[in-house]
């Protein structure tokens, strides 16, 4: 497996996978013993897009966070350790997949917020794991990890460029997901599509890729390319299948809302004719009576 060793200087801010909350208010989670700066705290509330969830909750960022964050939800917690980290505003940020928590609309986001080249920590160095290949045209440099290893290693034209496997699994998946509002193809898709669509073993006991993987040889390409295609005709098959089941269903919501209407509709007439039966069978429990005089 990778391994090695790294030396660095200045502040190191960590953002784990399973967020680190204390049992204290929102507020104090984020400033963790920081003083408070209004700007800059109100800034880091938007980046992380915790002011819709702070507008909801009863106290606000002064509401009491239980033991481990148990009143929050998965993508609250990771929120608010992510906001802590900005506004420590360290000089590494170490960030472990921290948007794999949130929906795809909260991650796009938090990254072109906090991570990416507009964000809050644009000239900090960043280190990003995640499996979404959407923030990567975005990065300096893409380290592709594989069965524990460095398979491929660039920044994303470069890797478009040398055509390898992560190129060409680019190709097949790009603009999935974009119309219809879904998640994009994620990194762990391309090792699937790596090891087991294009049937790449180990070559030795440790799991190390056999190199001829990521060959740009003629037959390799091709094999590379036949896959692909092969791999596109099945997700649009799928795709197909679920827009049958999904038109059915909705024929279906149809049938019963008529059915419904026809029901309701019923229900109403019944209960104007025993109305107007009802009056017609009362009996007179009250007679005015009026004076005057003839003449």
């Amino acid at each position: 497996h990778t391994q090695g060793q790294g030396q660095g200087q200045g502040q190191v801010a960590y953002v784990p996978q399973q967020a680190w909350i204390q049992n204290a208010t929102i507020q104090n989670n984020i400033l963790f013993g920081q003083p408070m700066q209004g700007l800059k705290y109100s800034e880091t509330l938007h980046s992380c897009a915790l002011e819709p969830d702070l507008e909801i909750l009863p106290g606000g960022d002064q509401t009491e966070i239980g033991e481990k964050g148990i009143n929050l939800s998965g993508g609250q917690k990771q929120r608010v350790s992510l906001a802590r980290a900005v506004y420590q505003e360290a000089d590494v940020y170490l960030l472990d997949d921290p948007l794999s928590a949130v929906d795809s609309h909260v991650g796009k986001h938090i990254f072109e917020k906090v991570i990416g080249p507009e964000g809050m920590i644009r000239n900090k160095t960043r280190i990003l794991v995640t499996h979404g290949i959407n923030y990567l045209p975005q990065c300096d440099q893409i380290v592709v990890m594989n069965g524990g290893r460095i398979s491929e290693i660039g920044s994303y034209g470069e890797l478009i460029d040398a055509d390898g496997a992560f190129a060409e699994f680019i190709r097949v998946y790009s603009g999935v997901g974009e119309e219809d509002g879904e998640d994009a193809p994620s990194v762990s898709e391309y090792t699937e599509y790596c090891e087991e669509n294009l049937n790449l073993e180990q070559s030795d006991s440790h799991g190390a890729l056999d190199p001829s993987v990521f060959s740009d040889d003629p037959e390799t390409r091709s094999r590379r390319r036949a896959h692909g295609q092969h791999l596109e005709k099945k997700r649009i098959s799928e795709s197909s299948t679920r827009d049958k089941k999904e038109r059915k269903r909705h024929v279906s919501k149809s049938e019963l809302k008529r059915q419904l209407s026809r029901q309701m509709s019923s229900e109403v007439g019944e209960k104007k004719a025993s109305a107007e039966h009802t009056d017609k069978s009362t009996l007179i429990k009250q007679e005015k009576v009026e004076t005057g005089s003839v003449s």
